[in-house]
């Protein structure tokens, strides 16, 4: 068996052994897909492609393997000492992957959720932190402490695909979700075009990641905005974004 073979094998058995033998949050997750996108067809295949692609991931960290990442190399030339860069990602495909990769080439804060954890928690912000300018923002530290790392010509990633409880409805997929409005108030603070990144899995099972210039248009809520880019990239990729989420409770 080649090498990509072997990896493609990891992320179904990955996927397989989530659905068969700890189906954690398997209910929900079936739900949610049934409701948001009814023609998808049966759940079960796209919800394993879903969690062994994210658990593939992290083994993917560990062991190095490169990732594809389209539009990284025009990034730099836009930060500044004194200026950095709104980010819009979420949890679709290899996330942490991308993230940890784009940010060998450019500094990148994050807002985490650590997890509860002890072991958990030190085990993933070391793959986070490993090869690149990784900086990890507690949720907890607000919008301080993105404008903070913006002035200091970084890659300030919001991921608004969780529910947020302390956020505002926007509509995902027809129905209202809890949703920070972190970024609204990053763009109200400084206004200017959005990086849009995206991971997700080639046909072949490549981890595959791109990040592009998005433009807010005049009069258009940027909570509402965020969640239109996610919703199109779920509809496109059903089997690429993590479901588990209690995204509508």
């Amino acid at each position: 068996m080649s090498a990509g073979g072997i990896w493609r094998a990891l992320g179904w058995g990955l996927g397989a052994l989530w659905w068969w033998a700890l189906p954690i949050r398997r209910a929900e997750a079936t739900a949610a897909l049934r409701s948001a996108l009814p023609s998808a067809g049966p759940p079960g295949p796209l919800l394993r492609r879903a969690v062994g692609s994210a658990a593939l991931g992290y083994l993917e960290l560990l062991f190095g393997r490169p990732m594809e990442i389209d539009g990284l190399e025009g990034i730099s030339a836009l930060l500044r000492p004194d200026r950095g860069l709104w980010c819009l990602a979420g949890h679709h495909g290899p996330w942490d992957l991308l993230l940890v990769r784009a940010s060998a080439a450019v500094p990148i804060s994050i807002f985490v959720r650590a997890p509860s954890g002890r072991l958990s928690r030190a085990a993933l912000a070391h793959l986070r932190r490993r090869g690149g300018d990784l900086e990890l923002l507690s949720p907890a530290a607000g919008i301080e402490a993105a404008t903070a790392a913006y002035a200091r010509g970084r890659v300030v990633v919001f991921v608004q695909d969780q529910r947020h409880n302390r956020g505002v409805a926007a509509p995902f997929f027809g129905r209202p979700a809890k949703t920070s409005t972190g970024l609204a108030r990053a763009l109200a603070a400084h206004p200017g075009p959005v990086l849009w990144a995206e991971a997700w899995r080639a046909a072949d099972g490549r981890p595959m990641g791109a990040l592009d210039l998005r433009v807010v248009r005049p009069g258009v809520d940027p909570t509402t905005w965020s969640q239109t880019q996610h919703e199109g990239a779920a509809r496109a990729r059903p089997g690429d974004w993590w479901w588990l989420h209690k995204r509508w409770a």
